[in-house]
């Protein structure tokens, strides 16, 4: 995520908690950061700083009337593979001609044909 709100405040506002009414944090966390979403519920964001300046970590407000506060960055909002699966290259299929095609299939269904018995 980028912060793109509190630019004239210096910032947004940081709670310790996720409710509105959690206490502030010390500091706000600067327009033009980017952080890491641990959480997020409804338009409020629980987040860790990942760059530029502002509390480690906290919830903020991603969204106040019709402003945007914060942003998700173009590269977090592409799929992630699943957790425990490893990415594997996929190799391009093979070049084949059409004629070596016909004799493949027709060759693959003669075989399956002998194991069924047909």
């Amino acid at each position: 995520w980028t912060i793109t709100g509190g630019g004239e405040a210096g910032g947004i506002v940081v709670r310790t908690g996720q409710s509105i009414r959690s206490p502030q944090a010390k500091e706000r966390l600067a327009t033009g950061a980017k952080v890491e979403e641990v959480e997020l519920a409804g338009d409020r964001l629980h987040y860790r700083l990942v760059r530029g300046a502002g509390p480690d970590e906290g919830w903020v407000s991603i969204r106040v009337q019709t402003h945007n506060l914060a942003e998700k960055a173009a590269e977090e909002a592409a799929p992630q593979p699943s957790a425990g699966v490893a990415s594997q290259p996929v190799a391009p299929a093979p070049s084949v001609e059409p004629p070596q095609l016909v004799r493949f299939v027709a060759v693959l269904t003669a075989e399956v044909r002998g194991r069924r018995g047909l």
